[in-house]
């Protein structure tokens, strides 16, 4: 089950989502809001700002990383090169300056 994600804008709850078409962000009902996050179906986090502060890493991630073909691409000659994945291929390297430069949140 994927997690919803809520904040705090003064009065309101909005949703905030993620998918292709970029950035969502929603309004929902204060009590339908309050009655997922008692369900344990959502997270409410108190402003925007600390939602986006949470998520920038992730969402940093997802637009850096490269495309799932080019990432295919670099799997596919480091096999048809080297016949192993190892942490010396590219593959890996533009992976982890993607992760080294957007660490994961402690």
């Amino acid at each position: 089950m994927k997690l919803r994600t809520l904040y705090r804008q003064g009065d309101d709850i909005k949703e905030y989502t993620f998918d292709t078409r970029g950035r969502l962000w929603s309004e929902i009902d204060t009590v339908v809001a309050e009655s997922l996050v008692a369900s344990g179906s959502a997270i409410l986090y108190e402003s925007q700002d600390i939602l986006i502060a949470s998520m920038s890493y992730s969402v940093n991630r997802y637009i850096i990383y490269p495309g799932v073909r080019e990432q295919l691409d670099m799997l596919f000659h480091e096999l048809e090169t080297s016949g192993s994945l190892t942490t010396s291929g590219s593959w890996f390297k533009a992976v982890k300056a993607v992760k080294d430069a957007n660490p994961k949140p402690e």
